[in-house]
């Protein structure tokens, strides 16, 4: 009791008591150094399982991660903003530079969304009202990239080691223009290049930060989004540049392209018309 009562071991429970809190949401949503088991359950699991599991579980922990952090830490924010920071960029670097040793596409993906995980963390750091919109407005964009990513994975999977490899995209321009095409989108989002979906939700978080002040994380973010377009590329690259070399044909079930072709236009309505969604993100945020 006498220990409870002295504010500096209150203090000292709360640091701990939030440290481990925000441990166990970043080994959720995949934050370094708590990542370490993504690509291998990303590659283990059941792509559908998988495809789930990268958004599902994501936004589902960043969410709770903001509503924590801005209410019953809100007062301790300058504790636990410089280690949100840290950890913003360690992530970002770490997750798109791991991606690009990558062969099987299911681990690159997982890398991928580590990678992600630091952008959306940017909008947490940014402790505003602009952040927590521009963090609800790049999940949503990522819901459709990452699950329309993993469904074109899914009708390409093969047998055997060689089942997810990159190289199992060659030459499919060629033999399924759609599904190249609609993999292209999802690649060209990802690395957030314009007018995708992918771009403005990597533009309002980026913007937000800059809003306050935050102008050295935006750059280590521009730094990372560089990296990470040679591994998108490399994908495009097999598909259009590179002729096939197996004869196992790729069936396209009805079902994941149906998946492709909404989270495809998605993407390309978002891009065309992103201040719609930006303004419902605005007006869904609670606190």
């Amino acid at each position: 009791a006498g220990e409870c009562a002295n504010p500096y071991s209150r203090n000292t429970l709360v640091y701990i008591g939030m440290g481990l809190l925000f441990s166990g949401l970043a080994f959720k949503v995949s934050l370094v150094p708590f990542h370490s088991w993504t690509p291998d359950v990303y590659q283990g699991a059941p792509t559908p399982i998988t495809g789930f599991m990268s958004v599902a579980t994501k936004a589902a922990a960043f969410a709770l991660i903001a509503r924590v952090f801005f209410t019953a830490f809100s007062e301790l924010n300058n504790i636990w903003m410089p280690f949100l920071f840290g950890t913003s960029v360690l992530t970002m670097l770490v997750g798109n530079i791991a991606a690009i040793f990558q062969d099987d596409v299911k681990r690159m993906l997982a890398y991928s969304g580590v990678a992600h995980a630091g952008y959306l963390l940017i909008g947490i750091v940014a402790n505003s009202q602009d952040g927590v919109a521009s963090l609800i407005f790049y999940l949503n964009v990522y819901l459709f990239m990452n699950i329309g990513a993993f469904a074109v994975v899914f009708i390409m999977e093969g047998e055997g080691k060689e089942g997810n490899s990159v190289s199992r995209f060659k030459g499919l321009a060629k033999n399924h223009p759609l599904i190249a095409g609609a993999m292209s989108l999802f690649m060209l989002s990802l690395a957030g290049f314009p007018p995708t979906a992918g771009f403005f939700g990597k533009l309002y978080v980026f913007m937000a930060a800059i809003k306050q002040g935050y102008i050295l994380i935006t750059i280590m973010a521009v730094i990372a989004t560089v990296v990470s377009v040679y591994f998108y590329l490399r994908i495009i690259v097999m598909m259009y540049f590179h002729e096939n070399e197996s004869e196992e044909q790729v069936v396209v079930y009805r079902g994941m392209g149906t998946i492709i072709a909404l989270s495809s236009i998605a993407i390309i309505l978002i891009g065309f018309f992103p201040s719609g969604l930006m303004s419902i993100a605005l007006d869904s945020i609670p606190f």
